[in-house]
């Protein structure tokens, strides 16, 4: 169960609150995982990535790149997105967890439940 709730409002404080916390602490985006089983957290503190402008969307050099903080049902809707990672990311059943749900939050490495890291 979450105890401390931090909202950092840079990447540098972020990184220094997970250092300080390490094992302690989680990554808090959406939050759609955090409270849902079979993914609840155990840990005692949270740290927010909300304010650390990390939603958006970029066409590099040919190369899709996707900031973490960005949702999942806007990404489905937008047209200029690869047509394998739109069909992807209907695989997360719901329009309204798909509204809370981050691309970051659904692609860490060795989570069980992941929706769309196949296209990525």
């Amino acid at each position: 169960m979450i105890e401390q709730f931090f909202r950092p409002d840079s990447v540098e404080q972020a990184l220094e609150l997970k250092r300080r916390y390490q094992d302690e602490a989680v990554w808090f985006a959406g939050g759609s995982k955090l409270n849902a089983t079979p993914t609840r957290t155990d840990k005692k503190i949270a740290i927010s990535l909300q304010d650390l402008e990390l939603d958006w969307v970029d066409w590099d050099n040919g190369a899709l790149r996707i900031g973490a903080m960005s949702r999942l049902q806007p990404l489905r809707d937008a047209r200029f997105i690869p047509a394998a990672l739109r069909e992807a990311l209907g695989f997360v059943y719901s329009r309204h967890v798909r509204n809370q749900s981050t691309i970051g939050g659904e692609t860490p490495p060795g989570r069980k439940s992941q929706c769309c890291f196949p296209s990525c």
